[in-house]
C-alpha cells in the first residue's frame, strides 16, 4: 500500500479492481453469514475505533472473528491505515463503483472513530447518490446527514443500548414501538437487505443478543 505522499487521485483512475485492492490496501466483503451478498461491507478494527464501546466491549462479536479467522485483522488495520490518508476518499469512491454495489454496510466492525474520519464518508456518500448507505453506531462522530444514509442509532434516546436479552428488548418494544429485527428472533429465516430493509430506512432498531 502506498503512503500518504506518493499517490494521487489521478491513480484510481480505470484502475480494475484488483489493481485498486493491490495498491491501497482496501477491503471490502460481500454478505456475511446473516447479511445478502449484494452488500459490501466496510470494516475496521474492534473496540479500538470504537468511541463509547464500554458496554459492549467485553461481548464484541466482531473481535470473535478477529480471533478465530488469520486473515480479518490484518485486513482491518488496512482498512484502518488507509482511512488516515488523504487518497482514501478518492480511492473508496472508485473502489465502490467498480463493484457495482447498491448497497454498502459502514462498519460491520469498528465505528466512527473521529468526525474527520466521519466527514470523508461524508464525501463518499455524496459521491455515489445511486448507493444506499446504513451504518449502527454509538459514536458522537457522524456523517452529514443524506439521503442514501441511515444510521442505526444503538444508543437509545434514553439512554439505554439497542440490544439485549429477548425480556429486556421486548420491554423497550412496549415502551417505545421500536421494531425488533426478525433476523435475530429464534426460528425466523431472514436475509438481511434481501427479505428485511430495515436498517437501511430506520434509525431505531431493537436486536435480541446473538
Amino acid at each position: 500500500m502506498k503512503g500518504e505522499n506518493t499517490m494521487n487521485t489521478t491513480d484510481f483512475a480505470g484502475m480494475t479492481l484488483k489493481a485498486l485492492k493491490a495498491l491501497t490496501g482496501l477491503n471490502m466483503a460481500r454478505g456475511n453469514r446473516k447479511l445478502d451478498k449484494s452488500i459490501l461491507i466496510f470494516s475496521l478494527p474492534a473496540v479500538i475505533t470504537c468511541p463509547n464501546c464500554a458496554q459492549c466491549a467485553r461481548a464484541c462479536y466482531a473481535r470473535k472473528a478477529e480471533r478465530i479467522y488469520p486473515q480479518v485483522l490484518p485486513a482491518r488495520k488496512r482498512n484502518l491505515a488507509a482511512s488516515a490518508m488523504s487518497w482514501f476518499v478518492p480511492a473508496m469512491i472508485q473502489f465502490i463503483k467498480r463493484t457495482r454495489a447498491r448497497i454498502v454496510r459502514i462498519h460491520e466492525s469498528g465505528d466512527f472513530y473521529c468526525q474527520a474520519y466521519a466527514d470523508k464518508w461524508s464525501q463518499i456518500i455524496a459521491a455515489c447518490p445511486e448507493v444506499q448507505f446504513y451504518g449502527y453506531t454509538k459514536s458522537p462522530f457522524r456523517p452529514a446527514p443524506a439521503p442514501n444514509l441511515n444510521i442505526v442509532e444503538s444508543i437509545l434516546p434514553d439512554g439505554r443500548v439497542n440490544f439485549g436479552k429477548p425480556c429486556d428488548i421486548d420491554a423497550i418494544h412496549s415502551e417505545t414501538g421500536f421494531p425488533i429485527c426478525p433476523a435475530t428472533v429464534p426460528g425466523n429465516n431472514v436475509t438481511c437487505g434481501r427479505s428485511c430493509t430495515l436498517c437501511q430506512i430506520t434509525p431505531n432498531v431493537l436486536f435480541y443478543a446473538h
